[in-house]
């Protein structure tokens, strides 16, 4: 695990602290409200679910090496998963840890 994902894992893990800190919040409130702070807590969840999904591949691919000089698909796959991975850093631009150069 490079630095960017270990700083996307320890983010996404936040997320899913609070989202489950909305759930428990939830109970407390008039059912209508409950409903949906309780929405939006699994939105948090889902999101955050997605976003690990990203990193995995992410991961895989910064393993892989092009083939060949002229392997184009491999090495647009490569900077893609980078790229998407980058733009993942954008949510927490402000937070410790982050560093310049994720700035998408």
């Amino acid at each position: 695990m490079d630095d960017l994902t270990g700083f996307l894992n320890r983010q996404i893990e936040n997320q899913r602290h609070r989202a489950n800190a909305l759930k428990a919040l939830a109970v407390a409130l008039p059912a209508k409200a409950a409903a949906y702070v309780a929405e939006t807590a699994d939105l948090l969840h889902a999101d955050a679910d997605a976003k690990r999904e990203i990193i995995v591949k992410y991961e895989r691919a910064m393993e892989q090496e092009p083939k060949r000089p002229d392997d184009q698909v491999n090495r647009g796959y490569i900077l893609g998963m980078n790229a998407a991975a980058v733009a993942l850093t954008r949510a927490y631009a402000d937070r410790p840890g982050f560093r310049p150069e994720w700035r998408p």
